[in-house]
């Protein structure tokens, strides 16, 4: 009976814990399935982030966290990006996940660096070097190089850039990185070409070129081929930057990338100009200033965008300041409690240990009284034996000496007679 009554007790315990075992490895199966395929899209991470924290599947969440901040940081929302990164950090400090903070921070470095705060940037692309150096991370290692030198490079600070350009380089050749390096050949061609050095920036950008179209990325094979069509320009090789820039507008249609077209367009307005082309000329200045008028249109919008994400970010960190400010004068007056209670609790125990040690010492003396009582009891009850054995020895004696009553009950009767 007892059986049957711990067996219904348990049961829905033990059900709900298989539930929840069930749901946690439906959701690794997930992630995993969504992390190895690369979906990037915001409602299948919110979703999965939500039930890892539902779960307690801390590592997913925090996971989760950091490629929602990536996806918000593509998207332009930067505020939500630095709230999802800085969530991510604060969860991988608690799993003393090292690899996952330097992930985090390095995300939240690019935010800052697209908010224009270089400082705060480069402050967390440095933690990120520092987290990946100790744990031997090579990609996030390379990356905060990277974006160390985009940040020399807006500061005008060539050797400083082209020194963390070489290590990510370096770091990228050894990984065989191939599209990461195609990456930084680019940017190392617009930092030559930020110096007039077109000779070496035109070897960066065909380097590029040929290993983004090695990896089949056609974004970079067009930003490569308008870059060499500006040099060629330039050179006034007008034949090499007509085909540079018929190749980049090729793609820029097929994939729709505004910039390109229009970067391409003014290029080929500038080739027909100089060649007399005039025609093809204003057909691409048409198309040119069609872009220019729609990028530039987006780029306002954005601008508004960032300006009032910054605002908004920048009043909640204010606000946030103020909160932990407050957080922390709680903390200091729970903390100055706490040690009082800890004193009274010290107090307290010193006394009871003098009273438990007087109580001690009292118990060893009553016992001590109890054995001598005991010892003394003996004592008295074997003098009393002796003086009873005493007495019934006597009273033997007594009556060996006396006449019997039968004796003397003949006697009487006798003398009667």
């Amino acid at each position: 009976m007892n059986r049957i009554i711990l067996i219904l007790f348990l049961a829905p315990v033990l059900l709900f814990s298989q539930n929840k075992n069930a749901d946690t490895v439906n959701l690794r199966l997930k992630f995993e399935k969504v992390t190895s395929e690369k979906i990037f899209r915001l409602s299948l991470w919110d979703s999965i982030c939500t039930e890892a924290k539902k779960l307690k599947v801390k590592k997913i969440e925090a996971k989760s966290l950091d490629v929602i901040g990536t996806i918000n940081r593509n998207l332009g929302d930067l505020g939500k990006a630095a709230d999802a990164y800085i969530a991510c950090i604060k969860i991988m400090q608690e799993l003393n996940d090292k690899q996952g903070i330097a992930s985090a921070s390095n995300g939240l470095g690019i935010v800052y660096r697209s908010l224009g705060d270089t400082l705060k940037a480069e402050e967390y692309f440095l933690a990120t070097i520092k987290l990946a150096e100790e744990i031997n991370d090579k990609a996030e290692l390379s990356a905060a190089y990277n974006s160390l030198a985009i940040i020399e490079k807006s500061r005008n600070n060539f050797e400083k850039a082209i020194n963390y350009y070489t290590k990510s380089l370096a770091i990228r050749k050894e990984m065989n990185y191939e599209f990461g390096i195609a990456e930084i050949y680019f940017n190392m061609g617009t930092l030559y070409k930020s110096q007039k050095d077109l000779k070496t920036a035109k070897e960066y950008f065909k380097k590029s070129y040929d290993l983004f179209s090695k990896v089949n990325d056609n974004q970079g094979k067009s930003y490569s081929l308008n870059y060499l069509a500006g040099i060629y320009v330039t050179e006034k090789n007008y034949s090499e930057a007509e085909t540079c820039s018929k190749k980049a507008l090729e793609i820029g249609n097929q994939i729709n990338l505004p910039k390109t077209i229009r970067n391409a367009s003014q290029t080929l307005y500038k080739i027909y100009s100089a060649t007399g082309k005039y025609k093809d000329a204003l057909d691409m200045h048409v198309l040119y200033t069609k872009m220019r008028d729609s990028i530039n249109n987006d780029e306002m919008r954005e601008a508004g965008i960032k300006s009032t994400m910054k605002f908004d970010y920048e009043k909640r960190a204010a606000a946030d300041s103020v909160r932990v400010a407050k957080e922390k004068e709680v903390v200091a007056i729970q903390l100055q409690k706490e040690e009082t209670q800890r004193y009274a609790l010290y107090g307290g125990l010193a006394l009871t240990i003098v009273f438990g040690g007087f109580m001690f010492n009292r118990f060893r003396i009553t016992q001590k009284q109890k054995i001598i009582i005991e010892q003394q009891k003996k004592i008295v009850e074997q003098k009393q034996k002796e003086v009873i054995d005493s007495i019934h020895y006597a009273k033997r004696i007594q009556q060996s000496l006396l006449p019997t009553e039968k004796y003397i009950d003949k006697s009487l009767k006798r003398l009667k007679k």
